[in-house]
């Protein structure tokens, strides 16, 4: 699999939307009634992903449309981010959070 992972930039907001409803949609259902699924996936705005905050670490995987990094046919795949200063939100002290990891049910389990 071609993936190259970089750090998320605010105009991939959308597509990291898309992939996590994909990602809880249809990977959500193994462990979750559908109830959960339906209110893990409620109301996802683009918005409302940290990809400028600085205490937030965002990146994505692209998988490549057969022309390396940079490929306007490229597909995003996965995404996560940390949060760096996790203290504030933890009851112990911490370097940081992994807060999220998605990736689309198309490459679930291919090591990505």
């Amino acid at each position: 699999m071609d993936v190259h992972v970089r750090e998320a930039v605010p105009d991939d907001a959308s597509r990291i939307r898309e992939v996590h409803l994909d990602s809880i949609e249809a990977l959500g259902p193994a462990a979750y009634s559908d109830e959960q699924v339906a209110a893990w996936a409620h109301d996802r705005d683009p918005g409302e992903y940290p990809l400028e905050m600085d205490e937030t670490y965002a990146v994505v995987a692209e998988r490549s449309g057969g022309n390396g990094p940079g490929d306007p046919d490229s597909r995003l795949v996965g995404f996560g981010w940390v949060t760096v200063d996790a203290d504030d939100s933890l009851e112990t002290a911490v370097d940081g959070e992994i807060t999220a990891v998605y990736v689309h049910p198309s490459v679930a389990r291919q090591g990505l």
